[in-house]
């Protein structure tokens, strides 16, 4: 467990820190100032309509809308870490608890199953 005192800026770089030298190890990240904002990170994606999910695990998030594209996140970061373009636009998104893979049904009557190799 990594205890934070408003190191929004910072702990991007100290999570890769640990993970280099603890690789197979769980972290979790927990802000220890109550005047912090609870806001980690933001994205603009360009698209009014959204849909998301955030694997069981908490370390993925997914995001899509009406632009016909699907992101994938580390919630550690506003970087996207993929990024996947889909026929007709998004109509739902389904990431599983481990964050592996990310099914995507579509308006032009496709289902997308798209895997995080990223992992």
């Amino acid at each position: 467990m990594i205890p934070c005192f408003n190191e929004k800026h910072t702990i991007e770089k100290v999570v890769k820190d640990f993970r280099k030298e603890l690789p197979d190890a769980d972290i979790y990240v927990f802000n220890t100032s109550n005047s912090a904002s609870p806001l980690l990170w933001s994205y603009t994606t360009g698209s009014w309509g959204m849909y998301v999910d955030i694997s069981g695990n908490g370390k993925y998030v997914a995001a899509g809308g009406y632009e016909q594209i699907v992101y994938l996140f580390n919630t550690l970061s506003p970087d996207p870490i993929m990024n996947y373009t889909v026929g007709n636009g998004l109509d739902d998104i389904a990431l599983s608890d481990d964050g592996n893979y990310l099914a995507v049904p579509a308006y032009d009557k496709k289902l997308y199953l798209l895997h995080n190799h990223f992992r």
